[in-house]
């Protein structure tokens, strides 16, 4: 049994505000399944008295972070023991990952190496307490140094996917204890156009991205953004999100929203991964770009291109989905790959040159 997507964010927002306060409730979601949408409860701990369903909609406890390899007891804790006690949320003597996600919010991201800058208590989105207690210069800023002198060796191994004792896993492994996705809900298109274009931006300064970009920076402009458009049409290829099929044929997806860094690393993405890495590794090198959705109708959003600023001033519009497209130009008939066969220009750009 499943729900419509909206049915379930409905059924989960009565859900907090049945239980407002507690503190389980960060790790509610919402899951897809093959028979549809539901509510997705993913905690440290078993959380008694909880309905099986809510408004109909069907509602799943995922217990995560309980086993010791994912966990850190407080004898092995290696940090300062005031941090300890502020992560430790439901006080049972163990911070398992679930915990240093959230305790720590942004935090996390800058342990992994997922971001260089330093976090302002305006851009902490972690537990408020700890930011206080890590930023013990009191100069306004968490480094990633202060992260990891105040939790320690063991915590951090957690924070980056490894089991806190024993050997390290092997590069990619680590991944899959870290499957979790965030979940978004955008008022309208265009706060998720703000977010698209917020955090491609944010991409630009992704250490993974950087190395990307080295290769590009020596060339000049504007073949610079001309070969970083070529690169992400041809070697990043194009899939549609994931999706399933109901009996009547109707396709049922959610939207993912990778970062630059993931969709370099995969090598495959939809119109809005390609868009954001092109962004992204314009801004690393210089060449101003941002992203450039395309709306349709009154609600309508079905495509995310780029644009590009001239060295003249102007915005051009630049769409790394489309591999017979350049920068500044279209084609009549668009390819989202490029045919196995050659085939006549005048087929591709509607125009024989």
């Amino acid at each position: 049994m499943g729900a419509k997507l909206a049915e379930a964010i409905l059924a989960r927002d009565a859900l907090r505000r049945r239980y407002r306060g507690a503190p389980w409730l960060r790790g509610l979601g919402i899951g897809l399944h093959d028979r549809g949408y539901g509510i997705e409860l993913r905690t440290s701990a078993p959380v008694a008295g909880l309905p099986r369903f809510v408004d109909g909609v069907p509602l799943h406890a995922v217990v995560v972070g309980s086993i010791q390899p994912l966990a850190v007891p407080q004898w092995r804790w290696s940090g300062r023991p005031e941090l300890f006690h502020a992560l430790d949320a439901n006080c049972d003597g163990v911070v398992d990952e679930l915990e240093l996600e959230n305790g720590l919010g942004a935090g996390a991201e800058l342990v992994r190496g997922e971001g260089s800058a330093p976090v302002t208590l305006a851009t902490w989105t972690g537990t408020p307490g700890l930011f206080r207690a890590l930023d013990r210069d009191a100069d306004g800023l968490v480094t990633r140094h202060d992260l990891e002198q105040g939790l320690g060796p063991h915590a951090v191994r957690l924070v980056n996917g490894h089991p806190a004792v024993g050997p390290l896993l092997p590069a990619g492994a680590a991944y899959g204890w870290r499957g979790a996705a965030r979940w978004i809900n955008f008022a309208d298109r265009e706060a998720k156009a703000a977010y698209m274009a917020s955090a491609a931006r944010h991409d630009a300064q992704d250490p993974a991205v950087l190395r990307w970009a080295d290769a590009f920076r020596r060339l000049p402009r504007p073949d610079r953004e001309d070969a970083i458009l070529r690169f992400v049409q041809r070697c990043i290829r194009y899939e549609r999100d994931p999706a399933w099929f109901d009996e009547q044929g109707t396709r049922h997806g959610i939207e993912l929203l990778d970062s630059s860094a993931v969709g370099l690393h995969r090598g495959f993405g939809d119109c809005d991964l390609k868009a954001r890495v092109f962004v992204a590794l314009c801004l690393a090198v210089d060449v101003p770009a941002a992203i450039e959705p395309v709306f349709r109708g009154e609600n309508g959003f079905p495509h995310v291109r780029a644009r590009v600023r001239a060295q003249s001033g102007e915005w051009e519009t630049a769409d790394p989905t489309i591999v017979n497209s350049t920068i500044g130009k279209l084609p009549r008939h668009a390819l989202t790959a490029l045919p196995t066969e050659p085939e006549p220009t005048e087929d591709i750009l509607g125009e024989r040159s």
